[in-house]
């Protein structure tokens, strides 16, 4: 049997997860993607569903495909539970 836990984030991220989506938009405002993805990646899983984090992933993609952050083309990229298809994972990859 398989037991699934999905985490609720409540309130504002902690300061240490806060300041590294800080620093990762700021990397990706100034077209740094590959060092966006690294900062990414620093981030504890246990926050991975918190609304700032979740934007942070999808601007990060809008960037590897070259999209606007707010282009409805992510979604049709996205399963039914909002996780990127394997094109955009690949595509991650072969950026960091």
């Amino acid at each position: 049997m398989q037991i699934q836990i999905q985490l609720q984030p409540k309130g504002a991220l902690d300061n240490r997860n806060g300041q590294i989506v800080l620093a990762a938009q700021r990397l990706l405002q100034e077209g740094r993607v590959n060092e966006a993805c690294d900062e990414l990646r620093k981030i504890e899983r246990r926050v991975a569903a918190h609304p700032a984090v979740v934007q942070l992933r999808r601007n990060l993609v809008a960037a590897l495909f070259g999209w606007e952050p707010e282009d409805n083309a992510l979604n049709r990229m996205t399963n039914g539970n909002g996780h990127v298809e394997a094109e955009v994972k690949s595509r991650m990859e072969v950026a960091a």
